[in-house]
């Protein structure tokens, strides 16, 4: 299964996002923003995402030694906001907050994601993208 990106919006330090449509049949449908290194090996977003006949909101972190995902009950939109202080950075949305992450070379990256056999339709500050 292969990762496909839609809509790139970069530099947003607040991003307005919700996944209108998903259809699934393997992986997964992500509307999300955050902050990844150049090399993507470290990297801090927040979304919403549909796997698995499941839709939910998230925060996922990952570095070199660790990766995790927590996932919320997913609002219908949500507004993500990235901070950065020095080369930590954390995200929120709909009321939950990530740790500091080191992510040395931030960049600020929105965005709709596929992985495997999906696609969506979602609005990414207030444009309608759609991934087929």
């Amino acid at each position: 299964m292969t990762y496909s990106y839609f809509g790139l919006l970069f530099g947003k330090g607040k991003v307005t996002l919700a996944l209108l449509t998903a259809l699934v049949t393997t992986g997964h449908a992500a509307v999300w923003s955050g902050v990844s290194n150049p090399t993507a090996t470290r990297w801090v977003q927040a979304g919403i995402a549909q796997e698995g006949g499941q839709r939910f909101a998230y925060i996922e972190q990952r570095t070199p030694q660790h990766y995790s995902l927590a996932p919320y009950p997913a609002p219908a939109s949500a507004v993500v906001h990235i901070l950065s202080r020095g080369g930590r950075w954390r995200v929120t949305i709909d009321g939950h907050t990530s740790p500091w992450t080191w992510v040395p070379h931030g960049l600020r990256i929105a965005c709709l994601e596929i992985f495997g056999d999906a696609h969506a339709t979602a609005i990414l500050d207030g444009a309608k993208i759609k991934s087929r």
